[in-house]
Order: C-alpha cells, then structure tokens, then sequence
C-alpha cells in the first residue's frame, strides 16, 4: 500500500513484487544443491534478498517513470532506464555479496549459526538484477 501510494498506481508495485519469487527459486535451488534445511536463520535471509530485489525494482521503475515524465515513449523509457539504472543496481548488489560472503564461508566465531543465511543471500543475489530488468 505504501508503494501504491508512492507511485499513485496500482499496477507498478504489482510488477516490482512480481520479481520476489523469482528469487525464491534461487532460494530453493540453493537450499536444494546445499543441504541446508529451512530454518529461522534462512527465512531472516530470505526477507533480506527480497528487500534487495524490491529496492533495485523500485530504483528502476521510478527512474522510468521520470523519463516517462519527460515525455520519451513506453518502450523507449524501458531501454533508457534499464541502460542507465543497470550500474547503480549492480553496485548495490554487489556491496551486499561481498557483506555476505564472510557469513557465508562462516570465517568468524559463531558463524556456523549464521551460515545459511548468507547461502540464501549470496547465491539467488547473483541472478536477480538479470531477472528483474528483464520483468520489470
């Protein structure tokens, strides 16, 4: 609802929560390939991947919606904002794999409980600004 009222539409919200399964299938290709049962821990890294996927739709969809402002066409803003947005998406989910990654190999004390939840981050994190251009 609050992204509905940012947009002041109902439809583009629907298009950026559109791409949070898919990164539930990474999650479970994941959890498949590693053996990791489904925990707490892995649930907090779920909702950690989907606020990643739902920040790099907002950032491309407002973008859009600015050059759409401008007046450029529908599928002209499409290809300008998915060029132009494509950097800061990435930085972004590039800052959050490498805060993952010493979670993840669990390098410090205590990190063994901690584990799964940087397998759920890093490994769906790596496919998801491919897979949401693409849908949003």
């Amino acid at each position: 609802m609050i992204m509905a009222a940012e947009f002041e539409n109902t439809i583009q919200p629907l298009i950026i929560m559109l791409t949070v399964p898919f990164s539930f299938i990474g999650v479970a290709f994941t959890l498949l390939l590693s053996g990791t049962p489904v925990s707490s821990v892995v649930i907090l890294g779920i909702l950690i991947l989907a606020g990643l996927v739902v920040n790099n739709g907002i950032v491309l969809i407002d973008h859009v919606n600015h050059l759409l402002a401008k007046g450029l066409a529908l599928k002209d803003a499409v290809v300008v904002g998915s060029s132009t947005r494509l950097r800061p998406i990435l930085i972004a989910t590039v800052s959050n794999l490498l805060a993952v990654i010493p979670i993840m190999l669990g390098l410090g004390h205590g990190d063994e409980l901690a584990q799964p939840l940087g397998l759920v981050t890093f490994f769906p994190a790596q496919w998801d600004p491919k897979l949401g251009i693409h849908v949003t």
